[in-house]
């Protein structure tokens, strides 16, 4: 089998123009097809209790991204083309059953998920909680419904920058600057769990909507007359649009740590990654005083 480590290293995957069959460098450096896992069952130690359960992947497809903005130069948008590789994963229950590891959607069809290089804790109120752990060897199941999968679905994929600098067009287009990719999903897990302290403590529920936009020509503002909820970053909220009662705007209770995060009305440092956050706003007269948002296009 040809060794990946001695081609060309830009070219680090083919695929045909439908996302039907990619090769991609595994770490022990051979060329493999993303298809060829089918089938494949592995042994995974469970990080929390060290039980291992026996995995299976079903089946695996490519979601391809692209960026919601055109203020990317074009060697970005050509690296748009990297996509996020899921998988459906069941786990062994016994004998011949298995259930997929994710869930099912409303559908019944399998949750799939995409596998993140490190671990992540998972407690709260601890300096560690909610970030991420690098681990040589060691990978976490991130299913898509989850917020570390749905950072990757995003466009945050912490692999990015793995394979090439991403940049921030935003603040200068003539002048790119390289880009965090691990440091961007982190922030991305804050802001969608509204860990605004970045201790791992949630202040939302699932299924709140949310719209987010960065400084990175990933995505862009689509709902601009909602609420701004929060400035992120890889620790938290660097801000916080705070209620009267020190509530942040997805909290139903005052945030526990107002007195060392900002308003966001003052806030002095750069906008990276941001969301605002469903108010209730009627469209019609939203749309009437900010005609241009995407929210409002035909």
């Amino acid at each position: 089998m040809e060794s990946c480590y001695e081609v060309d290293p830009w070219v680090y995957e083919e695929g045909d123009a439908y996302g039907m069959r990619y090769r991609r460098c595994s770490p022990e450096g051979m060329w493999f097809y993303n298809r060829s896992l089918e089938g494949a069952t592995i042994d995974a130690a469970i990080a929390s209790d060290g039980s291992v359960w026996q995995l299976r992947i079903d089946s695996s497809r490519m979601t391809v991204q692209e960026y919601g903005s055109s203020t990317v130069d074009w060697a970005t948008v050509q690296r748009s083309w990297e996509g996020v590789y899921w998988y459906d994963v069941s786990y062994r229950v016994s004998g011949d059953q298995w259930e997929p590891v994710c869930g099912r959607d409303d559908e019944g069809n399998p949750n799939p998920a995409v596998f993140l290089e490190g671990q992540w804790d998972y407690s709260t109120g601890e300096p560690t909680s909610g970030a991420r752990i690098a681990e040589q060897g060691a990978y976490t199941l991130a299913c898509a419904n989850t917020a570390l999968g749905k950072c990757a679905n995003l466009t945050y994929g912490p692999w990015r920058d793995d394979e090439y600098s991403l940049v921030d067009e935003w603040r200068d287009l003539y002048s790119s600057t390289p880009v965090d990719a691990i440091a961007l999903h982190q922030s991305c897990t804050r802001m969608i769990r509204a860990d605004y302290c970045g201790d791992g403590t949630p202040y939302t529920s699932d299924g709140t909507p949310i719209d987010v936009f960065d400084s990175y020509g990933k995505n862009i503002e689509y709902v601009p007359f909602w609420d701004l909820d929060a400035v992120w970053g890889p620790d938290g909220a660097l801000c916080i649009n705070y209620e009267a009662d020190g509530s942040g705007r997805r909290s139903t209770e005052p945030v526990h740590c107002a007195d060392r995060i900002p308003d966001c009305g003052s806030y002095q440092g750069s906008w990276t990654l941001v969301n605002r956050t469903e108010n209730g706003a009627d469209f019609a007269e939203g749309c009437a005083a900010n005609p241009g948002a995407l929210a409002c296009q035909p």
